[in-house]
């Protein structure tokens, strides 16, 4: 199977950014941003620069990522797989059990952060690591 490295590049940068993005997420520094704050340098950096352009653009990057995988996947599924079940198989292996253990990790993380939250976080991040986990939010997930 030829390997598209130019795509894995870029793939690979849409990534990093949506990652960055969600990481910056987390800090209320960068909630509610305004210029007439008096907030750290790099926090100005981030959203007062050109730099800005980069690491606010998580949407594009997603639509990005997306795309240029199904052209990867399909391109792997037609060289490789003799039929779509032994790739079905194989994806949700490779996806869904390190998916579960995440789940799992995640629901520990939330029961000892419950109802206490972190101050110097977002909003939004407190917010969602203070809801009560029940069986029914865990379904949900699975």
């Amino acid at each position: 199977m030829k390997r598209y490295e130019e795509l894995d590049s870029i793939r690979g940068i849409s990534s990093l950014i949506v990652m960055i993005g969600h990481h910056l997420m987390i800090f209320s520094a960068f909630q509610n941003y305004s210029y007439e704050d008096n907030k750290p340098f790099v926090v100005y950096l981030l959203k007062e620069t050109p730099a800005r352009l980069i690491f606010s653009s998580g949407n594009e990057s997603v639509i990005i990522f997306f795309v240029l995988s199904g052209f990867v996947l399909y391109e792997s599924i037609q060289k490789t797989y003799s039929s779509y079940g032994s790739y079905l198989l194989k994806r949700i292996c490779r996806i869904y059990i390190p998916y579960i253990v995440a789940l799992i990790i995640a629901i520990i993380c939330q029961t000892t952060i419950s109802g206490y939250g972190i101050s110097y976080l977002s909003e939004w991040f407190n917010r969602s690591w203070t809801i009560e986990s029940s069986s029914s939010l865990i379904a949900q997930h699975i």
